[in-house]
């Protein structure tokens, strides 16, 4: 299984990989791992190879205590446990007893099991992480293995060690992911909604879930039958046709003239005058006689009323096509003929080639992603660039800067309330149930564990991760991103030479993982998932996925899908990074 959500663990382990910060007074373990002329020696540190000098004597193969002395060019490290120290103390001396009897701490449980994990996981640490780490992992109630992962998890990216952190860093690492804990939040404000304020809370704290629904393009039964009624493209129209009869809406045995003639007797007879009514809202007036529907043709009248049927994914929108339905076949089955439809996609080379056309037809349109003229950019990428906002992971960013403008005798107004984060610090100081304030303080956690761990730099590339509720129809899931490149001068991500990776977890392909690579505009695109490679998608969208890309001056060079199963990616799951090798002297021992 791909775990998506400890995305930020992989990056965590993959930036310790590729680089490590010696600060004087911290202690770690190391290998020799083999001796070079001059005194030069590789000390192994983690997955990392480091090239010492040593001045002390000290075996290959043998793991020994180090404590950095010095951070000033080449660190310099004294060995706590060297060769002579070896023959002249007894074995506990080379153990995490030995280390806190160094450091003059008392040789508790809870100091020695941490000792040991960030020894065994190859984690620096000083005297003052042992003691501010346990009275924390006290405070918090957390000295099990997920606690002391989350302490790791803070001494790695050098952040302070607070109860604070510590329950943001816990929420990421180990609570709910956003979607789900929103949902929650909802259930239990919409339980509670008689309250005044509750109901004032619930209905802001729609409008920022609102912004999490990926607009839908609309059923495709409804678009398979517009395309059916339009003849400006016979192809599409004749394939419109044959599927019709596939899915079991058109007799087999009937021809086109006595499907639009069965359509019209059903518009025109006064049993489904509520129903025409309530499809064609612009025909509740016309009964009185100012529009003859029985003197149009029917082919015509087909033709007018098909596609101005509603094809949104509401509930009134599925409502409206099952009545449509209806009317073309009393003995419609929708939830059958929708499952009849979505199995065709598997049997796409065994249609014909009309067919084909409306297929792919019918995928391009179940995801409407056309430019926004004003935004230069499509309605998606509109959508998630306002998610991004509307989260409020700026939201401290925009109060330093309002408090800097007024101190410069600025002018400037406090930030609208209309970030969820502000929502939910709001909340903490209204008159709501207790069980409401807990989720929304689970969810300001969470959300405050994710800006620590947003922004990470590995040498001279950066590396931003962020994740994002989002509902896909009646689907909740979360999209996790993570951009790694070189900054250009502006201070953003150079997107012409970058990687960029998606996590998320779909209703049909379930876990799937998309590695994006662009180097000078050209786009190496790699699927992992479980499942078998999905040919109709790939066929079908690969030609509009090029024509987009040229749009936007990128050229798409390979798209490839790996099962994971069969595929060595294994490893990039939980580290999807090649990890870096440091060469020449880099410490002093």
């Amino acid at each position: 299984m791909i775990t998506v959500d400890s995305l930020y663990g992989r990056n965590v382990q993959s930036s310790q990989a590729k680089s490590i910060q010696l600060k004087p007074g911290q202690v770690f373990q190391g290998q020799i791992q083999k001796f070079f002329p001059h005194q030069l020696a590789a000390l192994r540190i983690g997955q990392l190879s480091l090239t010492a000098k040593l001045q002390v004597a000290l075996t290959a193969g043998k793991t020994y205590w180090f404590q950095v002395e010095s951070d000033e060019g080449i660190p310099r490290l004294q060995v706590l446990d060297d060769n002579t120290v070896r023959g002249q103390a007894s074995t506990s001396q080379n153990s995490a007893l030995h280390v806190l009897q160094q450091f003059g701490l008392a040789a508790t449980k809870t100091n020695e099991l941490l000792v040991r994990q960030l020894a065994a996981e190859q984690v620096p640490f000083t005297k003052e992480d042992i003691s501010q780490g346990a009275a924390l992992l006290r405070q918090a109630s957390a000295g099990d293995k997920h606690g002391i992962e989350v302490l790791k998890s803070l001494l790695q990216r050098n952040l302070p060690l607070t109860l604070e952190t510590f329950q943001a860093m816990r929420a990421v690492q180990y609570g709910e992911p956003l979607a789900e804990q929103l949902s929650s939040l909802m259930k239990e404000a919409t339980s509670h909604s008689q309250s005044g304020q509750t109901s004032i809370f619930l209905e802001a704290l729609r409008k920022h879930f609102q912004q999490t629904v990926v607009p839908q393009g609309g059923q495709n039964m409804g678009h398979l039958l517009a395309m059916f009624a339009q003849h400006q493209d016979p192809i599409a129209h004749e394939g419109a046709h044959q599927l019709l009869k596939r899915v079991g809406l058109i007799d087999p045995n009937s021809t086109k003239e006595q499907v639009y003639e069965q359509f019209k007797q059903a518009v025109i007879h006064p049993n489904n005058r509520n129903v025409v009514e309530q499809l064609w809202p612009f025909l509740a007036n016309q009964h009185t006689g100012n529009l003859n529907l029985g003197s149009i043709e029917a082919k015509t009248l087909f033709e007018l009323l098909i596609p101005r049927v509603s094809q949104s994914e509401t509930a009134v929108g599925q409502e409206r096509l099952q009545q449509l339905l209806s009317l073309l076949n009393p003995k419609a089955q929708p939830s059958l003929m929708t499952e009849r439809l979505r199995s065709l996609f598997g049997q796409y080379q065994q249609l014909q080639a009309s067919e084909k056309q409306v297929m792919v037809n019918m995928l391009q349109m179940s995801v409407p992603n056309e430019s926004v003229a004003e935004e230069g950019r499509s309605q998606i990428a509109l959508q998630l660039a306002r998610l991004v906002s509307s989260l409020g992971i700026q939201y401290e960013n925009e109060l330093l800067q309002l408090f800097q403008g007024q101190q410069k005798g600025g002018n400037e107004q406090p930030p609208v309330p209309n970030h969820l984060k502000q929502l939910l610090l709001q909340a903490q100081q209204m008159d709501l149930p207790q069980s409401i304030k807990d989720r929304a303080e689970a969810i300001l956690q969470r959300m405050t564990g994710q800006q620590l761990l947003a922004v990470d730099q590995m040498g001279p590339l950066h590396q931003i991760a962020l994740q994002l509720p989002l509902r896909l129809g009646e689907f909740q899931t979360n999209m996790t991103v993570q951009w790694e490149g070189r900054k250009r001068e502006d201070g953003k991500i150079d997107p012409e030479h970058c990687r960029i990776l998606f996590y998320l977890e779909l209703e049909q392909l379930q876990e799937t993982i998309v590695d994006m690579q662009i180097q000078n505009k050209v786009v190496t695109l790699q699927i992992f998932n479980e499942q078998p490679r999905p040919s109709f998608l790939f066929e079908s969208m690969q030609p509009l996925l090029k024509e987009k890309l040229k749009e936007s001056q990128f050229e798409l060079s390979s798209l490839t899908w790996k099962e994971i199963k069969e595929s060595p990616v294994q490893g990039k799951r939980h580290n999807p990074y090649q990890r870096v090798d440091y060469q020449g002297v880099d410490i002093r021992v």
